[in-house]
């Protein structure tokens, strides 16, 4: 393997069906969304002995979950104006019950 190719393909970037990169560029995956599936994807696979997987897997999950966190943070705001105005009216429906 060439030193170019290490440094651009590493083993871990293989791990599971193949090559991340090339999957979330086939399928037009968000920056955010891809982040959290590659280090999903990759967990474990980081470090030439075990407990450098070991200690990479957790890393790892943790970044993963910090883009998801982000990305509820991003999304909630996003959509802000709907969920308010469905919240008011979910309210505004229990306060005034239909009459039959």
């Amino acid at each position: 393997m060439s030193d170019y190719t290490k440094l651009t393909k590493p083993a871990h970037y293989n791990a599971g069906d193949g090559d991340f990169i090339d999957f979330s560029l086939a399928h037009k995956v968000g920056f955010t969304e891809g982040n959290i599936c590659k280090y999903i994807l990759r967990k474990g696979e980081k470090g030439a002995t075990p407990d450098e997987r070991m200690e990479n897997e957790l890393i790892d999950v943790l970044k993963a979950e910090e883009y998801m966190r982000r990305l509820v943070k991003h999304t909630k705001a996003k959509h802000k104006a709907y969920f308010e105005a469905k919240k008011a009216k979910r309210e505004e429906s229990l306060s005034n019950p239909p009459i039959y």
